[in-house]
């Protein structure tokens, strides 16, 4: 018999972030993402018509180094908490969704960018991913693209 949890986690997805000079126009790309289990209370809250504050909104810059695990409920903010603002769209109709956001060329951070963090607009974390250190520097813009998809 399945269950609602073998259904539930079946939502997956994968982030991509695309870090480009505007001056050479070099580019490098990183993937990889973790849906973590406090991102089920928000969803559950959308379909039950709950919508204050459940639809994801930002994406938080972290420093944290400890490996990604879902039960995971937040990220270590850098000290600037700096974030950025998503878009949605749906490319494949009922069965995922793509956030993005970008962290502009002008802007920069001191600390090194280890986690990123895809919250809700109440603050709740909806998925999380840990890899090998990264600098922002003036010059360079982040594109991020995080995609969640629910397979059957």
């Amino acid at each position: 018999m399945t269950t609602l949890n073998d259904t539930l986690s079946k939502l997956n997805g994968q982030v991509e972030i695309v870090q480009t000079n505007e001056q050479t126009g070099e580019q490098r790309v990183i993937r990889c993402n973790l849906v973590v289990d406090v991102a089920y209370e928000n969803l559950a809250s959308l379909l039950s018509g709950s919508f204050t504050n459940r639809q994801v909104s930002r994406i938080y810059f972290g420093k944290g180094t400890t490996a990604a695990a879902a039960g995971d409920t937040t990220i270590t903010f850098l000290s600037s908490h700096t974030s950025v603002v998503v878009t949605a769209a749906y490319p494949v109709v009922y069965s995922s969704v793509v956030f993005t956001g970008v962290w502009g060329a002008a802007e920069a951070d001191a600390e090194s960018v280890t986690e990123l963090g895809l919250f809700f607009a109440n603050n709740v974390l909806c998925s999380r991913v840990v890899f090998d250190s990264m600098k922002k520097s003036v010059g360079w813009t982040w594109t991020i693209t995080w995609t969640l998809q629910y397979s059957v």
